[in-house]
């Protein structure tokens, strides 16, 4: 049956342009922020960076840092950050994605990498699937001149502060009450600062203080803080999927919605069946029966069929990205126009870069 095309009205268009509008205006790459919350960023450089770090109510019941023998990061209690892990360069516009495993789901990517491992992938092919770990936070600026003293959503590399801050902590764990609203500490953080030639400086964390706050915190200022849990938001299996293998026959909501519908249509249409007696019925369905089993056999060719399409893509997607991280043999390429070995940790690219690891190393050996 030809699907029959539904006209919308300029109301319902309106509609739906009111909210993506919405949608789109209170998003901030893969952050959904709340109405009023601004976006809290590193100053490289600069050696008296002072912030609280604020503790947020956990809704997420798969929270990376549960752990119910100690009531960490569980539903209900008080937590100071929200990890997560991204994959970077996906799609035609190499965007990036938050990783569903995030939120203890599923992976079309992950699941990928998975497989062309087993089947002896290379370094190149398997780092332009992994993954990078990344840190939220609430923090309120403290005597800053660039950022007003409320609840700021922060997003960091966890390279890039939260493994130093952890450092610390572990040499002093009195400074472990640092989120607290009352008793808590104010972070002091000396950001170091790389500049590229003619590009912006880029800022990583160098040494890390604790400091006495001067006022505590009323219990009150909860319900100002954001829900770093609702804050992060992660595409569908699907959509990341069609990303990653670049492919173009999604469907759409509207059409999900219309299947049903139609299916029902073409129900209505069919011709009735006329009455037969149980012993007829019984003898066609005997006949019935070596024609099913054929039926079934044709399902599981076409299911290879599809397995060695999904091969193939993932083939033409790992071709991809030899040629995005590889120059020459023996001489690796920064993905995003820098200098490979030499220009580590002095952009915002280098946060989630694929070969970051590869490229410090090779600067320390330089």
């Amino acid at each position: 049956m030809a699907k029959k095309s539904k006209k919308k009205s300029l109301k319902d268009k309106m509609a739906r342009s009111v909210t993506t509008e919405k949608q789109k205006r209170s998003s901030y790459g893969y952050l959904k922020l709340p109405n009023g919350v601004p976006v809290y960023k590193a100053a490289p450089g600069k050696s008296n960076i002072r912030f609280d770090i604020m503790p947020y109510l956990v809704t997420d019941a798969k929270h990376p840092d549960r752990d119910t023998d100690f009531e960490i990061a569980t539903k209900g209690e008080e937590w100071y950050r929200r990890p997560f892990r991204i994959h970077r360069n996906v799609g035609t516009n190499n965007e990036p994605v938050v990783c569903p495993t995030s939120f203890g789901l599923k992976c079309p990517i992950c699941e990928a990498r998975i497989k062309r491992i087993s089947e002896g992938a290379d370094k190149e092919e398997r780092d332009a699937m992994k993954t990078f770990d990344r840190c939220l936070y609430v923090v309120i600026p403290k005597k800053s001149k660039d950022f007003e003293e409320k609840p700021h959503i922060w997003d960091f590399s966890y390279h890039n502060f939260e493994k130093l801050f952890r450092d610390e902590i572990e040499e002093d764990p009195d400074n472990g009450c640092f989120s607290d609203l009352e008793g808590g500490l104010t972070i002091k953080v000396r950001f170091s600062s790389k500049t590229l030639r003619g590009g912006k400086p880029f800022a990583q964390a160098a040494k890390v203080e604790f400091l006495t706050r001067e006022l505590d915190y009323e219990e009150s200022i909860i319900e100002e803080i954001p829900n770093l849990d609702e804050v992060l938001t992660c595409k569908s299996y699907k959509e990341i999927e069609n990303l990653w293998f670049e492919l173009d026959t999604e469907e759409t909501e509207e059409e999900a919605k219309e299947a049903p519908e139609e299916e029902a249509e073409e129900a209505k249409e069919k011709p009735k069946r006329k009455k037969k007696k149980v012993v007829e019925e019984e003898a066609e369905e005997a006949k019935e029966k070596p024609k099913r089993k054929k039926k079934k056999k044709k399902v599981v060719e076409e299911e290879e069929e599809t397995t060695d399409e999904l091969k193939a893509r993932i083939d033409k997607k790992a071709e991809k990205a030899k040629k995005i991280v590889t120059e020459k043999p023996g001489k690796t390429k920064c993905p995003f126009g820098h200098k490979f070995g030499k220009d580590c940790e002095t952009s915002d690219d280098c946060d989630a870069c694929d070969l970051w690891e590869d490229c410090s190393e090779a600067q320390e050996n330089e």
